[in-house]
């Protein structure tokens, strides 16, 4: 038993020499963890200028819109699908613009 508790404290405080099969065991547990564990174990996605605001209302900047097609409700309302992961209903969108009045984001206001 005491074996074992010295094994799990070589594993905790990695006191493993280096090149030795236990190195190579929990360099490979590592790197199993970075590559096999999905995005959504960290509640974590990319963010691609999708804010909220507000309780309903989202600012989405105008490169993430890109390319732009002729329906910008439909565009708006994907690109907030990827990034929520929640289907929504867009009910108003509002552009904001720069002092030159290139459009720099959109609020959009949004219902479940």
């Amino acid at each position: 038993m005491r074996a074992l508790w010295r094994e799990i404290g070589g594993f905790i405080w990695w006191t493993h020499p280096r090149g030795s099969l236990r190195y190579d065991v929990m360099c490979g547990l590592i790197l199993a963890f970075i590559f096999f564990t999905p995005r959504g174990f960290f509640g974590d996605r990319p963010h691609a200028g999708v804010e909220l605001t507000a309780a309903g209302v989202y600012r989405v900047d105008a490169e993430a819109l890109v390319p732009a097609g002729a329906d910008l409700d439909a565009v708006v309302t994907r690109v907030l699908r990827e990034q929520t992961g929640r289907d929504m209903r867009v009910t108003r969108l509002e552009a904001v613009k720069d002092a030159a009045g290139t459009v720099l984001a959109y609020r959009v206001w949004v219902q479940p």
